[in-house]
């Protein structure tokens, strides 16, 4: 089985994809290592704020493949497994599934987790300790809750796949073997 953790980056107001990041999770291990990184030439004209923040400069983009071209690598490589589970915070994995079969990709069969999704009924199920805290879902707070890090630069989609494997980690070590059910 491959367990992967996905994060996109997007272009505004079109939300269209500019990054794909991706990384392996090993749960039996505890391990996160590397699995994609590609940007993604959205056809259009790169948003200023977008480039501040994510350090892709339109001469980057307009360098990189379309969409058509990396999820085609993306999907290559994730079915190499017979199982693939992909997970996202949000709805990152929906949407590279979605705009991959808009841009005429066939996709392989994956089963798709939002961790975010996770993370609240993981807090919302919990002992009553638990349950009157008002449980945020964004991913830099779940980070600060568990003690994770980026290692690198926020807004690089491989930084925050590498980031969100961690919380997946740490959330597994709290309800003590999570991922061995998936």
């Amino acid at each position: 089985m491959a367990l992967i953790v996905l994060d996109l980056e997007y272009n505004q107001p079109s939300r269209r994809i500019i990054q794909i990041g991706a990384v392996r999770v090993y749960p039996e291990k505890a391990m996160i290592e590397p699995f994609f990184r590609e940007d993604v030439n959205p056809r259009e004209p790169l948003d200023p704020h977008i480039t501040k923040l994510t350090g892709i400069t339109p001469e980057r983009a307009e360098a990189a493949h379309g969409l058509e071209v990396v999820a085609q690598a993306f999907w290559k490589q994730a079915a190499r497994d017979e199982r693939v589970v992909i997970g996202g915070w949000g709805d990152d994995t929906r949407k590279l599934l979605r705009d991959s079969h808009k841009a005429g990709v066939i996709t392989p069969r994956v089963e798709s987790l939002d961790l975010s999704t996770l993370w609240k009924l993981l807090k919302t199920m919990g002992g009553p300790e638990v349950r009157p805290r008002p449980w945020s879902c964004g991913l830099k707070r779940v980070m600060r809750y568990y003690g994770v890090e980026f290692d690198g630069a926020q807004h690089d989609a491989l930084t925050d796949a590498r980031a969100t494997g961690e919380v997946l980690m740490r959330m597994a070590q709290e309800v003590g073997g999570l991922l061995g059910v998936l």
